[in-house]
């Protein structure tokens, strides 16, 4: 994440979540770790202001914090007035209404870094839930604008590990010509494709993942159990479905009908003899159609 948000110049990132899942502690992390290795002009909006940015700590950067209610009357406006200034980078907190969302693509658009969190569980969820906060004649204008201004976006949740620590589940997305026909909603025929398969395909080439990976490699590090990992699972049943895919094999608690599959195949390619319960059940069987031809 480091590397990708270094090269970011500008562009709308967004860390979703759910109440006290962690997003504006990751967002607060990564606009420090920008400011002690860039020289930057940034600028924060919030309400009310949660993070202090210390200016000694952070010598080649200029920092001004603005607190709504106290600074100016609204975030909105705030916003408003940020567009006027000299900024390389902004944080603009959550974003709530239409009118937050366009200002803050807005920005993004004249040549900003825009930070701001969004109440989603996931990155393809945080897309609709823009696009909702607008009326339906602007949907169009509003997906093109995202579909050039949102650069990167994380989705969050924190769970409980085996020994009882706290366990960061991120999902990473940084925007490509899928990513970006997806929020336009103009796929090609042979490339329409969920916001999950695009993060998966491209985990490799581009360091995206999506939240299923993310809790398969806590889970194969041994750090949550398998429970845990299903149940914070978007959709558990996709989950057992690319379970290879994914690098995971589940317990026969959460895939039974896979387990039974591999044993059945497991004694065809062995030649093993099967169990005493299987023994039973064809003797029985063989019995009954003994007495049926007789």
């Amino acid at each position: 994440i480091r590397d990708m948000i270094f090269n970011q110049k500008m562009g709308l990132v967004l860390i979703s979540g759910t109440t006290g899942s962690g997003k504006s502690t990751s967002m607060c992390a990564m606009i420090d770790f920008l400011l002690k290795s860039k020289s930057v002009n940034f600028l924060t909006i919030e309400h009310p202001v949660e993070t202090i940015f210390p200016s000694q700590n952070y010598p080649k950067s200029i920092i001004t914090q603005r607190e709504v209610g106290k600074h100016s009357t609204t975030q909105s406006k705030a916003m408003e007035s940020a567009v006027r200034q000299t900024l390389n980078m902004a944080m603009v907190g959550e974003i709530r209404n239409a009118h937050d969302a366009m200002m803050a693509m807005e920005l993004a658009q004249s040549g900003h870094l825009i930070f701001a969190t969004l109440h989603a569980g996931s990155v393809g969820e945080s897309i609709g839930r823009i696009v909702e906060m607008f009326p339906a004649e602007q949907e169009k204008k509003v997906r093109e604008m995202l579909a050039s201004q949102y650069k990167m976006g994380m989705a969050q949740t924190l769970v409980k590990g085996l020994k009882g620590q706290t366990e960061l589940v991120i999902e990473i997305m940084r925007t490509n010509a899928d990513i970006k026909a997806l929020i336009r909603q103009q796929q090609e025929d042979d490339r329409v494709f969920s916001m999950r398969e695009i993060l998966e395909m491209c985990a490799e080439s581009t360091g995206t993942q999506s939240l299923d990976q993310a809790l398969v490699k806590i889970f194969n590090k041994g750090n949550i159990n398998e429970d845990i990992m299903m149940f914070n699972s978007p959709d558990m049943d996709a989950l057992i479905y690319r379970q290879g895919k994914l690098g995971v094999k589940l317990s026969t608690k959460w895939d039974p009908t896979g387990a039974s599959i591999d044993l059945a195949m497991a004694n065809l390619l062995g030649g093993n003899e099967p169990q005493a319960e299987e023994s039973g059940a064809l003797g029985d069987l063989e019995a009954s159609l003994a007495k049926l031809s007789g």
